[in-house]
């Protein structure tokens, strides 16, 4: 009961002088091209990148090394391997859209 007179006796006026300005912060991102994202447009390090080219396609009798996934040892495959191998969903192609 005694710090209540004195909190009610307070004036306002202290907190309506104290207002808060932000101060103006700059957040900027300019992106700049370095050497390595030149030289590196892939930005894959450099592997050479093949032909999108699904693995379902390529002729099952040629002479592979890898006659399941039909492709030759130390022969780099595509980034989108995922996509393009043996095991992604097949297409279908046994007839057209005409013909269908």
């Amino acid at each position: 009961m005694i710090l209540r007179p004195f909190v009610a006796a307070r004036p306002i006026s202290h907190l309506l002088r104290r207002t808060h300005k932000p101060t103006p912060t700059l957040l900027t991102q300019i992106r700049t091209l370095t050497q390595a994202d030149i030289d590196d447009p892939g930005m894959n390090g450099g592997y050479p990148n093949p032909p999108a080219q699904k693995r379902q396609f390529r002729d099952p009798y040629a002479d592979w090394w890898d006659k399941q996934e039909r492709r030759n040892f130390g022969e780099p495959v595509h980034e989108d391997h995922d996509i393009l191998g043996v095991f992604s969903p097949h297409e279908y192609t046994h007839f057209s859209a005409q013909k269908g």
